[in-house]
C-alpha cells in the first residue's frame, strides 16, 4: 500500500511541478492520499520518504489555499519537513528552507550537546553538517544567526579535537567571529559567543603556536566575563575558560601576572558552580592544572596540594565514558607526578601512572591528544624507574615516548616536549645499560626539541638543560671535547632564559656547574673551576628549589671549594644538613622517607669534618659546630619522632586542647599505613577523607574533617606543622620539639663521657663530650676507606664464623674478627680511652666508669664495646674496652636525653609487670627454625621474674596447648604498655631494603609482623627495660641508612624503653641462656631488688663473664671466638 500511495502522490506532485497548477493537491483523491500518507507517517515517524512527499503536499496546499487559510497547512509542512532538513533529504521547498532551519535548531542544539559528550565520530560529523546547513539557510539579518554561527563553531572545534583537522579549526574560528560580529552588544548570548571564540582561538594556538591567536582569545574571554551578569549560570564557564587561557599564555610567555589572574578566575569559576553541575568537573580540572603550573613556577607546596584536591574531585565528577575524562585524568596524573618529584611520595607516583594510563586507554589512537597523553605517561614511567630501578618501566617509557613523537605532526607545538621527554628516557636507559645508541638518539631528540621551540618560549630552557646534560654524559663516555664545550654553551643558554627566582634555575645552574667542573678536572683551567663554584653558589641561593636539589648543590659546591675556602664550605654543608628533615617530611610513608635520606648518606659526617677543618674558628667552636651538624644530620627520622615525644605535662596543664590536638595528629602520622593498590578519588564535593582544613583549591574555607585514622597524610602533615607553629608561638614554648642546643647536649655527659665519631673522606675524628665541655680528637690511624675495608672484612668473617661447615674456616674467620677488634683498639677506642683518662681496669670495689658510644656511619657496624687485645693477660693494663669501662650506645645525643627522661622512676621494678616472650619454634621458616634453648632462656628469665606473663609457642609434639599464650603481635602490643620489663627470646630479621620492616618473628610474623614501623605508634609509660635476645636487633644492613639507626632496638627505645639490650648479629642459642641468666642476676642491686637502671652494668658483667669462660671448665675461655659474645650491646640511658 505504501509504495502505491507514494507513487501516486509523486506523480501528482510531478504534474504540479510541470503545469504549475497547485490546485491538484486539493482534489478529493489527492486529499485521500494525503490522509493515507499521514497515517503511514504516524505509524513510522522515521520514514523520511513519506515525510518528504507529504511535506511537499502540505506546501503546495499552502500555495493553493487562500491566504487566510494557509497558516495550518504551512505549520504542517514545516513540522513534516524539519526532520528531512535535519537528515539532508532533498529537495525541499526553497521558500521554506530558512523556516525549516529555524525549526531544526532546537533538535540540532540537543544533538550538539550529545556530540560534546560523545566519542562517536559519525555523530560529531553529522552535527557539523546540520549546523552548516542551518547557517547556510539563515539570512544574514536573522536575529538567530549569531547563535547558529556560534553552535557551528563549537561543532567544528569539537570535530577538530577528535580528528586534528586544522581546516575544521579555521572554519570554527571564522564562524565564531561571524557570530560575534552580528550579535548586538547588549544581547544576552553575546557572552557565550565571545567565550566560544576565545576557547577556539586558544585551541588553535595550542596547535599552531600563533601568539596572536592567544592574545585575541584572552581579549574575547575577558569580554565574555565583563558582559555576563554576576549571577548568571554561564558565568562560571566563562571564568574557567579565561583562567585556562591565561594559564596557557603564561606557559608561553612566563608572565606571572597571567598566572595569578588565571588562578583567581579559576577559583571564582569553581565557587560559582554548584557541586552537582556537570561543568564543575572541567572547572576543577582547569583550576588544578593552573595551581600545579604556579607551583612549578614558585615552589609553593600549598598550590600543589590544592591542585591535587581539585584534580581528584574533577576525575570523580567526570563519568567514565565522558570525553573530558581523559584530560581530567591526565591533568591529575601530571600533578601527582609533580608532587612526587617535590616530596618523594611513591604512592603519588603510582597513582599518577594509574591516572595517566587511564587517560591513554580512554583516548582513541587517532585522537589528537593521544600523543600528548602518551608523552606524559612515558615521562612518569621514566621517573618511576629512577626511583625503583624496574627496567620494565624504562622500556615502556621509551616505547610510549617514541609513539608520542611519531603521532605528533612536525609543526605541532607539543612535539618539542615529546621529543625532550623521549630524550630524557633514552639518556636514562643509557646510564642503566651503557648502550651508546640510546645516548646518541637522546641527543638527537634533545636537539630537535630545542630547534622546535621558539627562542622566547619558557620551556626552551628545560630542553636546553636536558640537552646539556646528555652532551656532558656523552663526553664522559666518549671523550669528544666538542660535546663538552657544546654542553657548557647550551647550559649557559638555559640559565639566560630562566628568571632569577624560578625553581628550575637551581637545576640548570647545577648542571652547568658539574659540566664546568668536569672540564676543570680534565684541563685544570682555574677559570672553569671559578665558574663552576659560581654556578653552584648561585644555584644554592635559589631557595624556591626543592630541598633535595639544594642539598646536592650545596654538597657539590662544598666539595669543590673545600680545600681553598673551608669556612664557606662548612657553612654550605651546615645549611645543607639543616635541610635534611625537609626531604623526609611527616607526610611521607616510612619507605619513602628512608629512600629520600639514603641519597644523602654521610652528609652529616662530611659537614662535621669540614667544620673541624675551619681555620677561622677556635677548637671548641669547631667541635661544637661539628656536634651540631652530626645531631642535625644523623637520625633524622629518629629526631622527628623525638621532637614529638617530649614532656607534654606543661602543655597539657596550660593548653589542654592544643596538647590533645598535637597528640592526636602525632599518633595518626605515626601509623605506618600502606599505599592503596588502587587510587581512590574523592567525590566532587570535598569528601571527609580528602578534605583539607584551611583553604580549598577554590579559595574557600573547608570545615570538613577526615575521620581520624584514615586521612590524607599530606593534609595531616600540614595540620601537624600548623599545630607545632601555634605551640611555639605560645609564651614559654618557643623551643618546643626542637633539637636541643649544644649546651643541653653537653649536659648529657654528667653520667659519663659521650664519644661521637665522624668518618669522612677528608678526616676522621672523635668528639669527646665530658663535664668539661666538648673537645675533638683526631684519629690519624682511621680513614674512611680503611673503615670500609675493615668493616667488609669483619662482616664476611663473621658470616663465615657463624655458617661455615668446615671448622678450619670458622677458626680462620674468628681470627679475622680478633684482628679487627685489635685494630679497633689501636685506631679508634684505645686513643679515645687514653684521652679520657681510662688507662686501666677499675680497682676492685670501685664503681666502673661508663662511656656512651655514638659511632655513626659504617663504624656503627663494628662492636666498639668489644674492641681490644683480649689475649692480654687479665688484670692491670689489659688493652680492651670491656676491661676498662662499661659501654652503652646511642644513635644521637638527643636520643640519649630522651631515654633518660624515662628513667625518673627509681622504684624497684616489679616482676609482675614483666613480659617474657619465647619462640622455640617459628612457623613459616624452614624446619620451623628451631631455637631449642629459647624455652630454657624463658625459664631462666622466669626464675628471676617469677610473676611475669609468659607467651610461648607450644611444643609442636604436644597433643594440645593453650592458644591464649601463643606469642602474636596483637598480644604483645596489648601487654607492652603494662610492662616494666620485656624479654624476647626469638628470631629477629633485618630488612636491608626497608629497615623499618625489620622485625621480631612471632607466631603470626608472616601475616602481621611486629616490625620497627608497627612500634612507632606505641606509647609505653611503664617501660623500663627491653631485653631483645634475638638476631640482629641492633643491626643495620643498608649502608646508606646507617646514620638513621632504624632497627628493632631503637624502635623499642623510641616506644619508651630507656634501656634496651640488643644484638649486632646472630647469637648462639645456648650461650643466650647463660647471658640472660647472668644478666638478671646482676640486675639486682645490693638490696636484692630488680633495678633496670643497672642494665648496662648487668650486660657488661654477663658478657665479660661469658668471654672469660666463667661457665666453662677451668682454663677455658672464649677470647678467641668473639662471634659468640661480642654481639650483645646496651643502648639507652
Amino acid at each position: 500500500m505504501r509504495e502505491q500511495v507514494l507513487a501516486a502522490m509523486r506523480a501528482r506532485l510531478q504534474r504540479v511541478e510541470d503545469t504549475g497548477d497547485v490546485s491538484a493537491v486539493l482534489e478529493p483523491e489527492a486529499l485521500r492520499q494525503t490522509r493515507e500518507l499521514a497515517h503511514l507517517l504516524q505509524e513510522a515517524p522515521q520514514d523520511l520518504d513519506v515525510r518528504l512527499v507529504l511535506g511537499w503536499c502540505h506546501w503546495y496546499g499552502v500555495l493553493a489555499l487562500p491566504e487566510r487559510d494557509r497558516h495550518v497547512a504551512a505549520q504542517a509542512a514545516v513540522e513534516t519537513l524539519t526532520p528531512c532538513f535535519l537528515a539532508d533529504v532533498t529537495p525541499l521547498p526553497e521558500e521554506l528552507v530558512p523556516i525549516l532551519a529555524q525549526a531544526a535548531a532546537p533538535t540540532a542544539t540537543r544533538q550538539l550537546k550529545q556530540a560534546l559528550g560523545s566519542t562517536d565520530p559519525s555523530l560529531i560529523t553529522n552535527t557539523v553538517t546540520v549546523w552548516q546547513r542551518i547557517v547556510q539557510a539563515t539570512p544574514e539579518d536573522h536575529p538567530n544567526r549569531a547563535v547558529y554561527l556560534s553552535n557551528l563553531g563549537t561543532a567544528l572545534q569539537t570535530r577538530f579535537e577528535r580528528t586534528g583537522a586544522l581546516e575544521d579549526l579555521d572554519q570554527a574560528i571564522t564562524a565564531l567571529r561571524g557570530a560575534v560580529q552580528v550579535i548586538p552588544e547588549d544581547h544576552p548570548d553575546r557572552a557565550a559567543s565571545l567565550s566560544n571564540l576565545g576557547n577556539t582561538l586558544r585551541v588553535r594556538f595550542e596547535r599552531t603556536g600563533a601568539l596572536e591567536d592567544l592574545d585575541q582569545a584572552i581579549t574575547a574571554l575577558r569580554g565574555a566575563v565583563q558582559v555576563i551578569p554576576e549571577d548568571h549560570p554561564d558565568r562560571a564557564v566563562s571564568l574557567s575558560n579565561l583562567g585556562n587561557t591565561l594559564r596557557v599564555r603564561f606557559e608561553r610567555t612566563g608572565a606571572l601576572e597571567d598566572l595569578d589572574q588565571a588562578i583567581t578566575a579559576g577559583k571564582q569559576a569553581v565557587q560559582a558552580t554548584p557541586e552537582d553541575h556537570p561543568d564543575r568537573a572541567v572547572s576543577l580540572s582547569n583550576l588544578g592544572n593552573t595551581l600545579r603550573v604556579r607551583f612549578e613556577r614558585t615552589g609553593a607546596l600549598e598550590d600543589l596540594d590544592q591542585a591535587i584536591t581539585a584534580g581528584k574531585q574533577a576525575v570523580q565528577a567526570t563519568p567514565e565514558d565522558h570525553p573530558d575524562r581523559a584530560v581530567s585524568l591526565s591533568n591529575l596524573g601530571n600533578t601527582l607526578g609533580t608532587r612526587f618529584q617535590r616530596t618523594g611520595s611513591l604512592e603519588d607516583l603510582d597513582q599518577a601512572i594509574t591516572a595517566l594510563r587511564g587517560a591513554v586507554q580512554v583516548t582513541p589512537e587517532d585522537h589528537p591528544n593521544h600523543a600528548t597523553y602518551l608523552s606524559h605517561l612515558g615521562a612518569a614511567l621514566q621517573i618511576r624507574f629512577e626511583r625503583t630501578g624496574v627496567l620494565e618501566d624504562l622500556d615502556q617509557a621509551i616505547t610510549a615516548g617514541k609513539q608520542a613523537v611519531q603521532a605528533t605532526p612536525e609543526d605541532h607545538p607539543d612535539r618539542a616536549v615529546s621529543l625532550s621527554n623521549l630524550g630524557a628516557a633514552l639518556r636514562t636507559r643509557f646510564e642503566r645499560t651503557g648502550a651508546l645508541e640510546d645516548l646518541d638518539q637522546a641527543i638527537t631528540a634533545g636537539k630537535q626539541a630545542v630547534q622546535a621551540t621558539p627562542e622566547d618560549h619558557p620551556d626552551r630552557a628545560t630542553y636546553l638543560s636536558h640537552l646539556s646534560a646528555a652532551l656532558g654524559i656523552r663526553f664522559e663516555r666518549v671523550g669528544t671535547r666538542e660535546d663538552l664545550d657544546h654542553a657548557i654553551t647550551v647550559g649557559k643558554q638555559a640559565i639566560q632564559a630562566t628568571p632569577e627566582d624560578h625553581p628550575n634555575r637551581a637545576m640548570y645552574l647545577s648542571h652547568l656547574g658539574r659540566t664546568l667542573q668536569t672540564r676543570f678536572e680534565r684541563e685544570g683551567a682555574q677559570a672553569d673551576r671559578d665558574a663552576a663554584v659560581s654556578a653552584f653558589t648561585h644555584a644554592w641561593k635559589v631557595t624556591s628549589a626543592p630541598p633535595s636539589w639544594r642539598i646536592r648543590i650545596g654538597r657539590a659546591a662544598a666539595r669543590l671549594m673545600g680545600s681553598s675556602d673551608p669556612a664557606t664550605a662548612a657553612t654550605l654543608l651546615h645549611d645543607a644538613v639543616e635541610l635534611l628533615p625537609q626531604v623526609a617530611p611527616h607526610q611521607l610513608r616510612h619507605g619513602d622517607q628512608q629512600y629520600a635520606l639514603s641519597r644523602f648518606a654521610g652528609l652529616a659526617d662530611e659537614a662535621a669534618a669540614m667544620a673541624l677543618t675551619d681555620p677561622h674558628a677556635s677548637p671548641r667552636e669547631r667541635a661544637e659546630r661539628a656536634l651540631g651538624m652530626l645531631e642535625a644530620g644523623r637520625g633524622v627520622l629518629l629526631s622527628q619522632a623525638l621532637e614529638t615525644r617530649g614532656d607534654l605535662s606543661d602543655l597539657y596543664q596550660q593548653h589542654p586542647e592544643l596538647a590533645a590536638q598535637f597528640v592526636e595528629l602525632r599518633d595518626l602520622l605515626d601509623q605506618p599505613g600502606h599505599a592503596p593498590t588502587e587510587p581512590r578519588w574523592p567525590e566532587a564535593g570535598i569528601t571527609d577523607w580528602e578534605a583539607p582544613t584551611g583553604p580549598n583549591a577554590d579559595g574557600t574555607q573547608s570545615d570538613a574533617r577526615t575521620p581520624r585514622g584514615f586521612g590524607d597524610r599530606h593534609r595531616l602533615a600540614r595540620e601537624f606543622t600548623e599545630t607545632m607553629e601555634r605551640i611555639r608561638s605560645l609564651e614559654g614554648f618557643a623551643t618546643f620539639g626542637l633539637v636541643p642546643a649544644v649546651e643541653e647536649l653537653t649536659d648529657q655527659a654528667h653520667h659519663g663521657p659521650l664519644v661521637v665519631f665522624t668518618t669522612s673522606r677528608e678526616r676522621c675524628d672523635a668528639l669527646l663530650l665530658t663535664t668539661a665541655g666538648i673537645t675533638h680528637l683526631e684519629l690519624p690511624g682511621l680513614t674512611e676507606q680503611i673503615v670500609a675495608d675493615r668493616t667488609a672484612s669483619f662482616l664476611q668473617a663473621r658470616s663465615t664464623a657463624l655458617r661455615a661447615e668446615d671448622p678450619s674456616e670458622r677458626v680462620a674467620a674468628e681470627q679475622t674478627l680478633v684482628q679487627t677488634l685489635e685494630w679497633l683498639w689501636d685506631a679508634v677506642t684505645g686513643p679515645v680511652l687514653h684521652a679520657l683518662g681510662y688507662h686501666d681496669e677499675p680497682a676492685e670495689g670501685s664503681a666502673w666508669p661508663r662511656v656512651w658510644w655514638v659511632p655513626g656511619g659504617v663504624l656503627g657496624l663494628l662492636p666498639l664495646h668489644a674492641a681490644g687485645y683480649h689475649s692480654d693477660p687479665a688484670g692491670s693494663g689489659r688493652r680492651t674496652v670491656i676491661d676498662r669501662v662499661i659501654s652503652s650506645y646511642t644513635p644521637t645525643v638527643q636520643a640519649l636525653a630522651y631515654a633518660r627522661r624515662h628513667t625518673t622512676d627509681t622504684t624497684p621494678a616489679s616482676d609482675d609487670s614483666a613480659l617474657v616472650v619465647a619462640m622455640p619454634t617459628t612457623p613459616d621458616l624452614d624446619g620451623q627454625a628451631a631455637l631449642p634453648y629459647a624455652a630454657d632462656e624463658a625459664a631462666a628469665a622466669r626464675r628471676h621474674l617469677p610473676s611475669a606473663t609468659v607467651l610461648c609457642t607450644p611444643d609442636p609434639d604436644a597433643a594440645d596447648g593453650d592458644p591464649t599464650v601463643v606469642p602474636t603481635k596483637a598480644r604483645v602490643l596489648q601487654r607492652l604498655p603494662e610492662c616494666a620489663i620485656a624479654h624476647f627470646a626469638c628470631h629477629g630479621t633485618t630488612d636491608p631494603d626497608a629497615p623499618s620492616h625489620s622485625r621480631l618473628l612471632l607466631s603470626d610474623h608472616a601475616q602481621d609482623p611486629l616490625t620497627v614501623a608497627s612500634l612507632g605508634p606505641v606509647r609505653l609509660d611503664e617501660a623500663r627495660l627491653a631485653y631483645l635476645s634475638a638476631c640482629n636487633t641492633a643491626a643495620i644492613h643498608d649502608t646508606d641508612l646507617l646514620d638513621e639507626a632504624i632497627h628493632v632496638a631503637s624502635a623499642f627505645q623510641l616506644a619508651g624503653f630507656p634501656h634496651v639490650v640488643g644484638t649486632l648479629w646472630e647469637i648462639n642459642d645456648r650461650i643466650a641462656v647463660t647471658v640472660a641468666d647472668s644478666f638478671y642476676t646482676h640486675l639486682r642491686g645490693p638490696n636484692g631488688n630488680l633495678d633496670p637502671d643497672r642494665a648496662a652494668y648487668a650486660l657488661h658483667s654477663a658478657v665479660r663473664a661469658v668471654r672469660d669462660g666463667a661457665d666453662l671448665p677451668q682454663g677455658y675461655d672464649r677470647t678467641k671466638v668473639p662471634s659468640l659474645w661480642a654481639a650483645y650491646l646496651h643502648t639507652g640511658a
